[in-house]
């Protein structure tokens, strides 16, 4: 409603793969979810509810574009000045819990990763470089948890990360295509291994090295 009585164009919404991927059947079932399939679900129906408005011409009277970001997992340096842990967003509360050794297994499953950086450049430059309605898929790799978890081992060695892999079959690893991102926005994506040092980092500098 304020992008309609303002005249707003674009209008930028920051969004969630969840909302690109379909990862359960859940979304045939609308009782009782659990506290994943309630996430997954908010943020397609929350996407979804912005291209109906877009796409409706008797309430987007102003005609405005739409253009929604949808990054994965978000990582790299942290703004915000934290002084507890249990402040720190989902993302980096997932990657600390790996590199402090605060969980005692290692997921099977694939993750998308990105970097905050190029995240807040792909708002700037979907509000500047278009007026088109598009989605934008934000994603520098998509790693299996143990490759994380790796690569966190090797380059602090001394960290107590998890070794062992949980029980069960191995996870799919999906691949995903950015190239709109990259010809229309013109993004370059920092590699995912590159925003999990400086992610790491930011939990050394605060002292956030054991569980």
């Amino acid at each position: 409603h304020c992008c309609r009585y303002a005249n707003t164009q674009p209008f930028i919404s920051s969004t969630s793969y969840a909302a690109v991927m379909r990862f359960f059947a859940f979304l045939r079932i609308y009782n009782v979810f659990g506290r994943a399939q309630s996430y997954l679900f908010s943020k397609v129906t929350a996407e979804k509810a912005a291209w109906d408005f877009v796409n409706d011409a008797a309430k987007n009277t102003t005609g405005f574009s739409l253009a929604t970001i949808c990054p994965p997992l978000v990582i790299g340096p942290i703004l915000n000045n934290h002084e507890s842990r249990e402040n720190l967003n989902t993302s980096c509360k997932n990657i600390l819990s790996y590199f402090c050794g605060s969980r005692a297994d290692i997921d099977r499953t694939m993750m998308g990763l990105v970097d905050v950086r190029t995240v807040a450049e792909g708002h700037v430059r979907a509000m500047l470089n278009t007026d088109k309605s598009h989605r934008y898929f934000l994603m520098a790799g998509n790693p299996m948890w143990e490759d994380i978890a790796k690569e966190i081992k090797s380059v602090y060695p001394d960290q107590p990360v998890p070794t062992k892999l949980k029980e069960g079959p191995d996870g799919k690893r999906y691949a995903f295509d950015c190239s709109r991102a990259r010809e229309e926005l013109g993004l370059d994506f920092i590699p995912w291994k590159e925003s999990l040092k400086a992610q790491c980092e930011e939990f050394v500098a605060r002292g956030w090295t054991s569980a």
